[in-house]
């Protein structure tokens, strides 16, 4: 579009003296059209990775613009073009917001767990851990001795890989809880392509209802398992939910202690 609008524009001034006001109003309707043809299209997409993916595009359609219009005088036709995306990416921002706020609500805040699936993810989440320190013991191993001889061995590690794989599908590697993974998304899709206010707003949001389902999920364990159990899972999600969101270089600021006694974890 924006290459357009430059050939449109030297073309027009290589041939005609006059009529610049009327090729600029053909131009303003074009891109007016372009507009009216895409914002249905944008403002009822539902699928937040086409969302977050569009308004990448369009900051760096945007990005280039800007470079341009350093190099040129001639800048009518980037006007024209930087506004026309501006508003497409306007309209995209807030639609991918509005589905990050339903995806919040329905698939965080709104994921609920049955005693049955807890025990299972627990399962798988112990077998996952036992595959990946069997891997690194074997890792560890000599070369020469890297072949496991033991056939009760094979079994045990194939078995911990088969869990490992069902966890993979089910639960995105069996060690993280559905929510905490759902966050990760989340804001990783909103990250650099909504403005940082609106980021931190719902990633605060997003974050806050994650911490609450897994303490709702570690009072779950207590009474299914032990405090001990329900403690080390909440230490542990919370611990990697910590550094994986350090990166989103956000400020959030909900604060809440947490009843964990470290002392009756042995």
């Amino acid at each position: 579009m924006i290459k357009l609008f430059i050939d449109e524009y030297k073309l027009f001034f290589e041939i005609f003296d006059s009529g610049e006001e009327e090729f600029k109003n053909y131009l303003e309707s074009l891109a007016s059209n372009l507009y009216d043809y895409l914002r249905p299209m944008i403002i009822h997409e539902n699928r937040i990775d086409t969302l977050s993916e569009l308004c990448r595009i369009l900051l760096s359609n945007l990005t280039e613009i800007n470079t341009i219009s350093h190099r040129k005088k001639e800048d009518y036709e980037l006007k024209l073009s930087f506004l026309v995306i501006n508003n497409i990416l306007k309209d995209a921002q807030q639609r991918l917001a509005f589905r990050a706020q339903s995806f919040i609500k329905q698939d965080i805040e709104g994921f609920k767990i049955s005693d049955k699936d807890l025990i299972g993810f627990l399962r798988i989440s112990e077998s996952v851990r036992k595959a990946n320190l069997q891997q690194q013991k074997l890792q560890q191993q000599d070369s020469n001795l890297k072949k496991i001889t033991s056939e009760a061995q094979i079994n045990k590690v194939s078995k911990n890989h088969e869990d490992y794989d069902l966890g993979k599908v089910i639960y995105g590697g069996g060690e993280w809880y559905p929510t905490l993974q759902r966050t990760l998304y989340i804001l990783t899709k909103l990250y650099h392509v909504i403005n940082q206010s609106v980021f931190e707003d719902i990633a605060e949001e997003a974050i806050e209802q994650c911490r609450l389902s897994l303490v709702e999920v570690a009072n779950q364990i207590f009474r299914l398992k032990s405090k001990p159990d329900s403690q080390l899972f909440l230490i542990k999600n919370l611990l990697l939910f910590r550094e994986k969101i350090a990166p989103f270089d956000a400020e959030f600021v909900h604060k809440e202690s947490l009843d964990v006694d470290i002392n009756t974890i042995k």
